[in-house]
């Protein structure tokens, strides 16, 4: 006698504001022979629950990541989400085991971009969660319900079916009406025909490519003067429409002018959408880059010291240790507003670069944190990172730094002003060791950065972790293989002067395993 097979075990990872449409997922799911986990279900007093929430997940045949406004705002802050998802990080690519589902209109983290995810929210996405979890639950030979229960998701929109029943009331005498065709004809004509002339100057009627919106400043918008005189007409005619459809005319030929009508308006209002809303900025594929135009690894010769250190300790910079690797330090104490940087373009001819790859090992990135003396007051954390400068002395700085909670945040500055600044989720939580003592809190992390420069028109930011306390090869950093951060995505500056290294604030130090420029 075959032994029965066990249920597929589900992991629901959440914010804890979500607390209450999670629970009814997990109703759901328990219902429909689903071995869910969740931890105000599964958690028992007394149980250490950072070891039990390891455990689940690492047991776990697929982990679904509940998303949503509240999410994305404090889920990752939680650490219950980040031991989660740290674990679930671990696990095999290529496989369905983690499951983005939104429980509600919102952005998905940057991480979590490579994964399609699920809208819990529309009709028939509990459905295609349900897909997936079959399509695992066979791959990995579990048992999964062929029956399911009935009945939605409390949060799902509802799709109302029309009414069939004939309006009766609504009859006449339709010959002795024929101008309504007439009306009804040259209605729909004139709309088509204005639309798709006026449409020519408001937006594509048929997009080839769903493109992805990049970072930028909130713009305003009015609508092209071409839009509003094909969007008034189309307007009045569907108040026109209304009007006769309000008359009394046979069911048949009311219904054709119910739909006309409601066509116009719709029209009216997707070309209204339209004109008011930008045109989004396609993000292209990072480009291949194979012959490195300067490589500072074990091997490079110090003897050229072509790069520049503008810092006013002659320590502060970069410079090679006497283990052969390169290293980027301030070794002075500063406030986090003051910067040393170093400056490659003397190396190689900067007009010629056109990306930049870093695998650093950050041995010391003090946090931010509460002021000693003053301990309402939030002193902000060091920074380190890149910078790019054009002729024209417009500059980009992309730094990473470490808040109170222990977090990694991006931060990006078009000149002095601070245009991005947010939470990303690239270094597993368990890879950031934080040492030493308050005040002087300190983290040590592994980051692969590499930076495009003028990527048709754009500049190009992707970042992974990196291999802990160890150097790799030039083919190693792939953008390819790494998480591209869109939010950080600028258009390109002009003909470049000054590239290279950062630092913000004092008592920081990487080791650079290997530095590389890239031309054509």
């Amino acid at each position: 006698m075959t032994e029965p097979k066990r249920p597929l075990k589900v992991f629901l990872c959440h914010a804890h504001a979500d607390r209450d449409p999670v629970r009814r997922l997990y109703t759901r799911l328990t219902k429909d022979g689903v071995d869910a986990w969740l931890d105000k279900e599964k958690l028992l007093p007394g149980q250490d629950w950072e070891l039990e929430i390891k455990r689940a997940v690492r047991e776990a045949d697929v982990v679904v990541v509940c998303l949503s406004k509240q999410f994305n705002q404090a889920g990752f802050r939680q650490k219950e989400v980040r031991l989660a998802l740290d674990t679930a990080m671990e696990q095999p690519e290529g496989e369905i085991f983690i499951i983005p589902a939104r429980l509600e209109e919102c952005d998905a983290p940057e991480n979590m971009y490579r994964y399609h995810w699920v809208d819990l929210f529309e009709k028939g996405g509990y459905e295609k969660l349900l897909q997936a979890f079959r399509v695992r639950a066979e791959k990995i030979s579990v048992a999964f319900p062929p029956k399911l229960s009935k009945g939605g998701l409390s949060w799902e929109k509802r799709v109302s079916k029309p009414n069939s029943r004939l309006d009766k009331q609504q009859k006449s005498d339709w010959g002795n009406k024929p101008f309504i065709v007439v009306i009804g004809l040259i209605a729909s004509i004139i709309a088509i025909v204005t639309f798709i002339s006026g449409a020519q100057n408001v937006f594509e009627l048929f997009p080839t490519k769903s493109p992805t919106p990049t970072f930028g400043p909130t713009p305003t918008f009015t609508l092209h003067p071409d839009a509003i005189g094909p969007i008034q007409t189309l307007m009045a005619l569907a108040g026109t429409v209304n009007a006769i459809e309000q008359s009394s005319v046979t069911q048949p030929i009311q219904q054709t002018l119910t739909s006309v009508a409601s066509t116009i308006e719709l029209l009216g209002q997707t070309a209204t959408k339209a004109a008011e809303t930008p045109t989004p900025v396609v993000i292209p594929s990072p480009n291949v880059y194979s012959q490195p135009l300067s490589v500072f690894d074990q091997y490079q010769n110090t003897s050229n010291k072509c790069w520049l250190n503008d810092a006013n300790e002659t320590n502060d910079g970069f410079y090679k240790r006497v283990d052969g690797n390169w290293a980027f330090r301030i070794d002075k104490s500063q406030s986090a507003d003051q910067y040393v940087q170093t400056d490659f373009s003397n190396c190689v001819d900067s007009q010629d670069i056109n990306a930049i790859a870093l695998n650093i090992w950050v041995a010391r990135l003090e946090l931010e944190r509460n002021s000693f003396s003053l301990p309402s007051v939030v002193e902000p954390g060091k920074e380190i990172g890149l910078f790019v400068e054009d002729v024209n002395a417009q500059r980009s700085t992309y730094t990473i730094w470490v808040d109170k909670d222990e977090l990694m945040h991006l931060r990006v500055r078009q000149n002095t002003q601070i245009v991005f600044d947010d939470v990303i989720f690239i270094v597993n939580h368990s890879a950031i060791k934080i040492e030493g003592m308050f005040p002087s809190l300190y983290s040590t992390f592994p980051i692969q950065i590499f930076f495009e420069l003028n990527n048709n028109g754009l500049d190009i930011l992707y970042l992974a972790q990196g291999p802990f306390l160890r150097s790799v090869n030039v083919e190693d950093i792939n953008p390819s293989r790494m998480i591209r951060i869109d939010s950080a995505v600028l258009p390109a500056l002009s003909d470049i002067k000054k590239i290279g290294l950062i630092g913000y604030g004092g008592n920081t130090q990487i080791i650079v395993w290997p530095l590389i420029f890239f031309g054509d």
